[in-house]
């Protein structure tokens, strides 16, 4: 990520995906370099995928939004888990319209489609 926040380019913004784990990108955030996190689960075969937590997606959207950033959940994975339920799914089927139904996404009127 420094190194991104040094290049001379119009628009940045961060891929995290596969989210495998809670990040913290607050640092970098305020800046005002980047414009817009992404994110996603993962998907593999037979449930093999590697679990992607709401509570991980709901602190990064929190971070992105307390620094007025874009923020879109792409998809949910093969193994989404919210508090005790776990969801399979070997398609990529919880696409973003279900995390901005579970509050997770944070969009700017104003901000190019990333």
């Amino acid at each position: 990520i420094p190194i991104l926040l040094k290049l001379k380019c119009k628009h940045k913004w961060l891929n995290c995906a596969p989210l495998l784990e809670a990040i913290d990108l607050s640092k970098y955030l305020q800046s005002g370099e980047i414009e817009c996190v992404t994110t996603s689960g993962e998907h593999r075969v037979n449930k093999k995928a590697r679990e992607l937590r709401k509570e991980w997606l709901e602190d990064l959207s929190q971070q992105c939004h307390q620094a007025g950033i874009h923020f879109e959940v792409m998809f949910l994975g093969a193994k989404f888990i919210d508090g005790n339920s776990t969801f399979h799914d070997p398609s990529p089927c919880f696409k973003s319209p279900f995390a901005h139904r579970l509050g997770l996404n944070n969009y700017s009127e104003l901000f190019f489609d990333c």
